[in-house]
């Protein structure tokens, strides 16, 4: 158990990692098109939009790219805390539990059924 847990958590750690580059991309690209009023217009023009709105899909945009990209990084740092306790075999479960928690949320099927094997591997260690 421990060792597909593992396996798991590494593409999970992977993935996310891909992820984190993707949601940096999507703050930047924002901001950028922000900075520049010809950006706004040309894109305004093309879709039939007003200034004003192509301002404030952007700035959503950036803005749950920020949020998103914390929420990778919290997960990232879970799944270095759920191999570590997988590693000290001392039966703990917290991190497993947040991570599952995480990886719903994330709807990662590596974190989730790491998640699941690493509970598994858990209440192993403990009896």
């Amino acid at each position: 158990m421990k060792g597909a847990s593992k396996v798991f958590y590494i593409i999970g750690i992977i993935t996310n990692v891909i992820l984190i580059l993707a949601w940096a991309t999507f703050i930047i690209i924002p901001i950028v098109g922000l900075s520049n009023a010809e950006f706004i217009d040309q894109i305004a023009s093309q879709s039939g939009q007003s200034a004003e709105f192509v301002k404030s899909a952007l700035t959503a945009l950036s803005t749950v790219s920020g949020v998103s990209i914390v929420f990778s990084i919290v997960v990232f740092v879970l799944s270095i805390i759920a191999i570590k306790q997988l590693n000290d075999g001392k039966g703990k479960k917290s991190a497993h539990v947040l991570l599952l928690i995480g990886g719903i949320l994330s709807l990662d099927l590596f974190y989730i059924l790491g998640s699941a094997f690493g509970l598994a591997a858990a209440a192993k260690d403990s009896k």
